[in-house]
This record gives C-alpha cells, structure tokens and sequence, in this order.
C-alpha cells in the first residue's frame, strides 16, 4: 500500500468508524469464514445472472454487505490462500504458485485471532505445503488449534480423507465431504459456545472444483437439455485458439492427451451442460444448503447477532466460457468472486460495498470488523471494514492480476502461460509473456466478446493501463521475470521440503 493511501486510511478512519456504525462493539465477535473452491460470483442468485439458488449466501448478502468487486488477483488456489493467511503478495507471504508452502514467521489469520484471545479452528482444504495429501504439523498449521483439514485437497469430494492431531491416524469423510465439513464445523460452533472465548472458524470447501460432482439430487435439478443456458461468450473462441497455436513450451505426451481430451469436450455446446455445469451448478447449490445449516445452527446457539460471518470463494472457474475451462486467466469468469459478510452489530442489512476487494485485504478487514488492533504496516492489504458497514473509502481506482508461474491445468487445457494485467473499474487488461494479449470494456461488453488490445484507436488506453499494471508490480514485489520467480518458488518448495 502506497504512504499517501496508507495517510488517508488512518487519519479517516475514526470518521468512517463513526459515520458507518462500525464503533468498537463491548463484545468480542465470533468469526465465521467460509469459503469454496472454484466458484464465480456469477452462481451466487445475489449477484445475478444464473439459474443456480443460493438462498443461504443471499441471506448473508441481504443481512449485511454484499461486495460487488472481490476480485481474486492471482487466481488459483494456493496463492489465494497465502493471501488470505498473511494480507500479503506472493512475493512476500512465498506462495507464488500451488503446493508452494507459506512461509514461517508471519502473522496469520490464524496466530492474530489466537493471540487476540480467540478459540481457532480450521476445517478443510489447507493447500500450503508441497504435498497434496497428508497430515499437516501442528508447527505449520499457522495459529489455528483446532485443525481438521489435509495438506491440500482431494477432490473427489465423496468419502475423502482428513487428519486432525495423530499422523497414523486417517479420518474419512463419510459421504459427501461438504455435507461432513459442515457438521464439524458446527459442532466446533456449539463446543465453542460453552467456553469463554469467541472463536474463529475457517471452512474451506473443496466443491464446486473439478471433476464438477454432486450429491445426486442436487445435479439432477439441473437437466442438461432444459435449465442450462450458456453465457454468450461459451461461443467465443478466438483467444483459446490463439493461446493452443502460439503454445511453444515443452509438453508431455499424457499432457497432450489431456488436451485433447478437454478440447474435445469444451468445443461441444452439449457436453459442456452436461459434463461441466451439471455438475458445478449442482455442487453450487449443495454447498449453499451447507451454508444455510451453519446460519441456523448460530441462530439456535443464540449467537448469530454476534458473529461475523463471511462467504466467499479462492477464485473461480471458466467453466466453459471463451471455450475455456478452470482458472488463471484474467477473465470475469475466474477473477470475480462473491464477497458476503453479515455482522449485525456493526453492518445494516442490505449495504453494498462497490470498493475493490482482493484476497490481502481479507484478514485486515476480518481484525478491523472484529476489534481487534494490530499494526496495519505488516500487511499490504488494506482494511475495508468501513465499506462493509456502509462507509465511503478513497476508490484504489485497480487491482493487480497476475499468474506468476508456468504450468497447470489452465495452461494443459487452454494453453495459458504466466501473465500480468490490471482490472479496473472498467477495462481488463493483460499481457502474456511481456506482450499486449487483452483488452476489455467490461461497461460495454460484460461478456467480454471483443478483444480490443489490436485497436489502432485504443493505443493511449493501452499505454495508460500497462503503465498502471507495472506501478502495481513494483508494489506487490513482482520481478516479471519468470526464470528469477522459477527460482524463488523451487527455493521456497526446498526449503519446506519434509515438513509434512
């Protein structure tokens, strides 16, 4: 965060406080954040736009602030998380790509709640180590006490494993792993209730990320021939078909099969419905039922008027749209993210926040909602207490969009290399391996169908905006250089190496 910005957020901030009900409440408040993997705004009904039924996230929404620009800047799913446990850039917190570890010695989401005398608890999907199963150590699990989660995620989503205090000992969830993520997390809830401290409960869902499964009932409310339309921009497919052309690096002969593989099922309209949305709609509104047992199981505690809770999502997912599929790219379909967050005691019910909202910015926000004091200096983040509760911030005017490292899934199925852009309030822009790659008017076309970065009339629009996107690099620590954050990230996988 820039001095001058910083000066502004401090000198009016008691104002802000004031004018927007956000007073330090006499009590501290529970805090509960829940969060999926892999999900647009566009699944949530509150933002609009999709047959899917979220009544539990637009109660959230409707009781307290719906955010309309939380944007995930480096979409995909261990930097978010770094993100979110530090309030710090990739380069700072050393997550700069999945299955990279966070790194020791930060304050976290978890250590800054503990040491503001909160009882801490963490339920799901972990995704900071350099394995993808595994028992985490209590040295790393960053502050939080209560731990049922695995190193990273399985995404079968049915009958998974978990660990929580013993190594030898592999737990299962039985069924539909939502459905017993969430029948942990109130029962830390309702455990909590008896004793003294507030707590704060982190629950990271795997679903709706791929293989796009559901409970049964819920994927058959969906039928692929009636209730699935397609956004228009599903017909676009000159991007993806110059990102497959111009794919120069190195890839393996099963990598090639899983290209065309998934190729060959995003260029049908028909086995996108029923193969991909079918699925992820039906997982979408499975996990809102989760939600809605959770608001319950606070208002039967008698404790919902004193807990914050948010919903949110990591990131999320192309599903189809641009003939595209997963994340990483700086398309609306991955980079925007349902941010709802309900405090009674502080947010009036139906505010709309309209500032940007990306993943550094969570955990200040989630202290300042709470009360609890720390030193703004040690995040790059900002706290957006005040817009939660109605108050009016100086407008950042962008975000950052990054993908830092090569690889993936959305660079085996779409051909995506690493890139950098910006997202302001109303164009995206980007740059793929040092070279203008999209420009889009999100006011005049929301869908983003036209790609204006080869418009002669544009050039000072373009000149303009990649000069913001390098002022927010040198702000966030990026080099831009991909063999220097290779080594970075190959460095901070060695050093963690073993852990788990």
């Amino acid at each position: 965060m820039s001095a001058t910005r910083r000066q502004f957020l401090q000198s009016s901030a008691g104002v802000l406080a004031a004018s927007a009900g956000c007073s330090r409440s006499t009590r501290q408040p529970n805090v509960l954040f829940v969060f999926s993997d892999q999900q647009h705004a566009r699944t949530v009904s509150a933002y609009g736009g999709t047959p899917v039924q979220t009544p539990a996230a637009d109660r959230i929404g409707a009781e307290g602030c719906r955010f309309d620009q939380a944007i995930s800047a480096y979409a995909v799913c261990s930097p978010y998380r770094g993100m979110l446990m530090s309030g710090k850039y990739p380069m700072r917190n050393g997550v700069v790509g999945n299955d990279t570890p966070l790194s020791d010695g930060l304050p976290t989401f978890g250590t800054l709640f503990r040491d503001a005398g909160y009882r801490t608890g963490y339920i799901g999907k972990w995704h900071l180590e350099t394995t993808r199963d595994g028992f985490v150590p209590h040295a790393r699990r960053q502050g939080f006490e209560d731990f049922w989660a695995v190193h990273s995620c399985n995404h079968d989503h049915f009958n998974s494993p978990y660990y929580r205090n013993d190594p030898g000992n592999k737990l299962i969830h039985a069924g539909y792993e939502p459905d017993s993520q969430t029948d942990l997390a109130i029962g830390f809830m309702r455990e909590s209730a008896t004793r003294d401290r507030p707590f704060c409960l982190a629950l990271s869902f795997g679903p709706p990320h791929s293989p796009y499964k559901a409970p049964e009932a819920n994927e058959a409310r969906f039928k692929p021939e009636a209730d699935i339309p397609l956004a228009p921009n599903v017909q676009e497919h000159e991007i993806v078909d110059e990102l497959l052309r111009t794919d120069r690096r190195p890839i393996t002969e099963r990598q090639q099969r899983t290209r065309a593989r998934y190729r060959e099922r995003l260029e049908d309209d028909d086995r996108i419905r029923a193969e991909i949305l079918r699925g992820y709609y039906g997982a979408c509104e499975a996990i809102d039922a989760c939600v809605g047992r959770m608001l319950d199981a606070l208002d039967e505690m008698g404790v919902a008027e004193d807990t914050i809770v948010v919903y949110t999502s990591d990131h999320g997912d192309m599903v189809g749209a641009h003939r595209m599929i997963s994340k990483q790219s700086p398309f609306e379909e991955s980079i925007h993210v349902p941010f709802l967050v309900r405090y009674p005691q502080k947010i009036a019910p139906g505010t709309e926040a309209t500032t940007f909202l990306t993943p550094i910015d969570i955990l200040p926000t989630l202290l300042g909602l709470a009360g609890v004091e720390v030193d703004a200096e040690q995040f790059d983040g900002e706290d957006l207490a005040a817009a939660a509760c109605g108050g009016s911030l100086e407008e950042r005017g962008s975000v950052p969009l990054m993908k830092m490292v090569h690889g993936g899934n959305p660079w085996v199925n779409n051909g995506i290399r690493p890139w950098r852009g910006v997202r302001t309030e109303r164009y995206t822009y980007a740059e793929m391996e040092g070279t203008p790659w999209v420009l889009f008017d999100n006011q005049e076309d929301p869908f983003q169908m036209a790609n204006l970065v080869a418009d002669g009339g544009r050039a000072e629009l373009r000149t303009r905006l990649r000069a913001e996107m390098k002022r927010w690099m040198v702000e966030a620590g990026d080099t831009l250089s991909e063999a220097e954050i290779d080594a970075f990230q190959a460095e901070q996988r060695e050093r963690f190496r073993g852990n788990g």
